[in-house]
Parts: C-alpha cells; sequence; structure tokens
C-alpha cells in the first residue's frame, strides 16, 4: 500500500512510542498533520478548479443567446443647492432669543457597517507582485508600479462584438492561466487597502495594460472577465459606441447612466451615453454570489506618499497647524464617482493627516468643558477654511472628503459639516447628525451637558444645531432661514 490508512498510522505510532523521545513523538505527529493539511488544500483546489471551469464553460454558452435591448436611463445628478454667495455672520445678540425646536422631515437611518475588508473568493490566493518588472507587464496605480503576469504572449484582442464573438472570447480567456493574475490583482488590493472602487479602477489598468492600452472595447471585455472571476456582480453589454460595462452600486451614483434590471440599477461605468442609444446585454450574473461595488471606504488606501502640506490657524493668529496631505490620495479621490453623503461622512481619515490636525486642536480645547470645546473646533472650522460654492470652484456639485477640504482652496457648508462633525465625534466623542436644508447643511450634538440654544429632537434624544458655516455664532444658533425650513437628519452609524 502507497499510504498507511489513518487509523494504521496512529496505531503504529503507538506502538513505536516507547522507542523515541517526545520531541520527536511531537514532530512526527506535526509532519503528518501538515502532510494531511496539504492534500486536504489541494482537493479543496482542484475541486474550486473544477468548479470554475465549469461556470465559465456554462456561462459561455449562455453568451451565445441573443441579448435583450434596453434603453438607458438619464443619470441622477446631485441637487445643485442655491447656497449663499458668502457666509452669513451671526449678529451679536444684547439678549439671547428664546432657544426653538426646529423641524424636521425624513430622517436617513445610518447605514450597516461596512466589511472591513472585501470578501476574498475561494480559489483566490493573493500575492502581492514583485517591483522588478523583468518579463512581466508594468502595471502603474496611482504611485505605485507593479509587475504582473500576463495572460499570454500577445496582447488580448476581440474579433468582434456580437454575442457568439463574445461567449468565443470568454472561453478563450478562461482557457488562459488567469489564476495567477488574479491572485496579482487581489494581492495589490490588499497591500493598498483598496476598497471595491480601488479594485474596479484596478483592474481597468490591469485590463488596459494586457490590451495594448488604446482597445477600449479590448479593456472593458478584459476588466469584466477579472471582476466577474473576483466576485462581482459586473455584466457586459454593447451598444453602437462598443462594449460597455455595467455593475450595480451600494449607493446612488450621480452623474451616470444606468439600465434598471429586476430592480437594480446597473450603472454604465465606462462610457457617456444619452437615452436614445440602444444597449444590449443580458440578465444572468456569471455566478449566484456576485455582489455590487461598495463605494463605501474603510480604510484609507495607500497609495504613492507625495504631500503637500495645509496651513490653518487655530485660535489665535500665531497658533497654526501644518497639516500634510496626500496629493495622490486626492487624485483617488478627484476621480471618485459622486456618491450618497454616507460615504463621504463615514470615510476613515489619512492617519499622518489626522494626527498633524488633531494634535494642535486637542491641545486648544483640552480641560474645557464640552460645550465649549464645541465652541471652539466651530470658531476653526467657521474662520480657518475660506468659502466657495462648488459650481464656483468646479462647476459642479461635488462634496469633499475630509482630506479634500483641507487641500483645496475653497470649501462650502456640506463639506464644512462634515469636518466639523468628524472632529466631534473624534475629539469629544459626541453624536452628532447632518440637518441637510434645501439650500443649506449644518450639523447638530447630542451633548451630554444642558446647553441652551436651537435644538431637533430625534427619538428620546435633543440635538443642539451647531453651525460650521455661520461665521461667529455659538452652539444653538441656527441661521435665520433655517428655523422656518424643515431639515432631512443624515445620521451616523454608531461607532
Amino acid at each position: 500500500m502507497k499510504h498507511l490508512s489513518s487509523f494504521a498510522s496512529s496505531a503504529l505510532l503507538l506502538w513505536i512510542m516507547p522507542f523515541f523521545s517526545a520531541a520527536q513523538i511531537e514532530q512526527e505527529f506535526e509532519k503528518n498533520f501538515n502532510a494531511a493539511f496539504e492534500r486536504f488544500k489541494q482537493k479543496k483546489t482542484d475541486e474550486f478548479q473544477t468548479f470554475r471551469d465549469e461556470t465559465n464553460r456554462k456561462f459561455a454558452e449562455f453568451l451565445k443567446d441573443s441579448w435583450e435591448k434596453f434603453s438607458p436611463e438619464q443619470p441622477q445628478e446631485r441637487p445643485v443647492r442655491p447656497e449663499p454667495e458668502k457666509p452669513p455672520i451671526a449678529e451679536p445678540a444684547t439678549e439671547k432669543p428664546e432657544p426653538q425646536e426646529l423641524a424636521i422631515g425624513e430622517t436617513v437611518p445610518p447605514l450597516p457597517k461596512p466589511s472591513d475588508a472585501p470578501a476574498g473568493m475561494p480559489g483566490i490566493n493573493p500575492v502581492i507582485p514583485s517591483r522588478d518588472t523583468t518579463g512581466k507587464t508594468t502595471v502603474s496605480f496611482y504611485g505605485r508600479s507593479y509587475g504582473i503576469t500576463p495572460l499570454s504572449d500577445a496582447p488580448f484582442m476581440l474579433d468582434g462584438l456580437n454575442e457568439a464573438e463574445i461567449a468565443a472570447a470568454w472561453s478563450e480567456v478562461a482557457a488562459l492561466p488567469y489564476g495567477n493574475l488574479l491572485n496579482e490583482c487581489t494581492g495589490i488590493r490588499n497591500a493598498l487597502r483598496l476598497n471595491d472602487w480601488g479594485y474596479f479602477l484596478l483592474c481597468g489598468e490591469v485590463a488596459r495594460k494586457l490590451s495594448e492600452k488604446h482597445r477600449d472595447n479590448e479593456t472593458a471585455f478584459l476588466q469584466a472577465f477579472l471582476l466577474c472571476q473576483s466576485g462581482y456582480d459586473v455584466k457586459i453589454a454593447r451598444s453602437e459606441d462598443g462594449l460597455l460595462l455595467l455593475a450595480p452600486s451600494s449607493v446612488m451614483l450621480y452623474g451616470y447612466s444606468f439600465l434598471t434590471m429586476d430592480s437594480q440599477k446597473y450603472f454604465i461605468l465606462n462610457k457617456k451615453t444619452t437615452g436614445s442609444t440602444a444597449i444590449y446585454t443580458y440578465r444572468q450574473n456569471f455566478s449566484p454570489a456576485s455582489k455590487p461595488l461598495d463605494m463605501h471606504i474603510t480604510a484609507v488606501p495607500r497609495l504613492s506618499d507625495e504631500t503637500t502640506v495645509s496651513e490653518k490657524r487655530i485660535g489665535k493668529e500665531e497658533n497654526k497647524a501644518s497639516v500634510p496631505v496626500n496629493r495622490v490620495l486626492m487624485d483617488f479621490y478627484r476621480d471618485y464617482p459622486q456618491c450618497d453623503f454616507s460615504v463621504y461622512m463615514h470615510a476613515p481619515v489619512d492617519s499622518c493627516t489626522a494626527e498633524a490636525l488633531l494634535t494642535p486642536l486637542r491641545q486648544h480645547i483640552e480641560g474645557k468643558p464640552e460645550t465649549e470645546a464645541a465652541n471652539l473646533l466651530l470658531g476653526f472650522v467657521q474662520k480657518s477654511f475660506e468659502y466657495k460654492t462648488d459650481p464656483e470652484q468646479f462647476g459642479y456639485e461635488k462634496p469633499f472628503f475630509v482630506e479634500e477640504t483641507l487641500f483645496y482652496p475653497y470649501c462650502d457648508c456640506e463639506d464644512r459639516a462634515i469636518l466639523y462633525a468628524y472632529l466631534v465625534r473624534t475629539l469629544l466623542k459626541l453624536d452628532v447628525v447632518l440637518l441637510n436644508y434645501p439650500n443649506h447643511i449644518a450639523t447638530a450634538v447630542c451633548f451630554t451637558e444642558p446647553v441652551t440654544g436651537d435644538y431637533v429632537r430625534i427619538g428620546d434624544r435633543t440635538y443642539t444645531v451647531c453651525d460650521p458655516t455661520y461665521i461667529d455664532a455659538s452652539a444653538g444658533e441656527a441661521m435665520p432661514q433655517c428655523k422656518t425650513a424643515s431639515a432631512q437628519v443624515i445620521a451616523y452609524r454608531e461607532k
């Protein structure tokens, strides 16, 4: 017999135990265990490869069928709020007005906490590619370069864009040794701490390099192939302009056309289209386990370290904070789709930026009661940041991540609200909500000590208005126009 049975091996080991030391017996047990574990791993790997091969075969067969015709729906544009050209200044009052409970409308519930890392796919073993690109294909991604394994000796090319040709191309790529490439893509994702959108962009860069950069149809096809194999719900579509890449998202993506299939919005992510464009695609997912792109960021991407320094005044004129901001991270955020506010609210802040900003602010409020500390933070945001609306600065609406508020020369009310909420939640450990008015965004803080001033009630809790755009206003002072309007409440999830 080539191998003893497990029972026979154990019996033999027990029989010879008196003739060996305890260390030798332990080594023999460990050797047998490791060998059994490796056999188990190889068996599971072989089983998954068989499953993946069969999944690719069936999917290629499905792609041969006639695709359905769809008409894309127009992009949903982020509402442009008629913000003031200049932030209003609170007039010093000789006597305080009576506190007012402000009206609120819809309360947007906090989203559940996303997973800390993208879920791993069975059969994919992340490998960080070497920086040595000898014999490899060089892929650059936001300042980082890696040598990845090419799929074949020649660049990938499509024979055509009809169903049969797409199906044949799927079978062709599925027959190549793409497993190494998937391992490397996921290795880069883990090394750079990319979220789903970052991984989507990475697969796009890899696909471009494997299809000689300028072949848009080949790039879209390979990007879809890699994302499907990685567990994402991505579809290929075609129009008169070529291949399109479709994917659902966890939140609204403003400015992107989409198709609706089975009550799910599939956003067109690689090209701009119009409502008159006929689009052909299919409903079936590559795998039942396919998932939408989660646009939330749970870890700051580890991109190139090039920084710029933002100088911000804290309190008195001579007190300043020199805050480094990663310029390459700003490029990544510049390329980020416009999303719901929850994406910006919950994004972590780069540790170098956070430490340089929070350390002097922590000293600034040290030993102060929480209301006084909240007012000091209000004064910092109100007076240390230049105001300008998004249409003036960019020509369109663009909410900021916290680092962007420090990076760009100007910011508006929602950027100040998100920054102030971050400071209060981080430094004072107090709960905050955003008050979203038709032409303004403010914050409201749930203090643990009594505070006199304007407030909102959410459930059984009282939140005092704190407005980082209402210059010289303290906690409890709402803008006059907010006292007669109803706000949508946007809540943070619990930490």
